[in-house]
């Protein structure tokens, strides 16, 4: 091959791999913020089953821990 040819080639081909990074890069991203999304409506499946709004705790250990699950049920983004 001649050098001008073959430059022309490296630089596709450089320009080919920083476009596939580039396009992995963002289906990471993409993918982690999905799975993240996941994990939290898991947990505000949990949180449900466990948290009683209704009944309000009768010990001071009791009404902690509601505080904290419906603290944990807002920062989840439950509704």
């Amino acid at each position: 091959m001649t050098g001008p040819v073959r430059r022309a080639q490296l630089v596709r081909t450089a320009a080919s791999i920083a476009a596939s990074l580039l396009l992995l890069g963002v289906w990471v991203v993409v993918y982690t913020a999905h799975a993240q999304r996941e994990a939290d409506r898991r947990w505000c499946r949990t949180l449900a089953a466990l948290d009683s709004p209704d009944a309000p705790a009768t010990t001071p250990r009791g009404r902690r821990v509601q505080e904290e699950m419906q603290r944990l049920r807002t920062d989840f983004g439950c509704r």
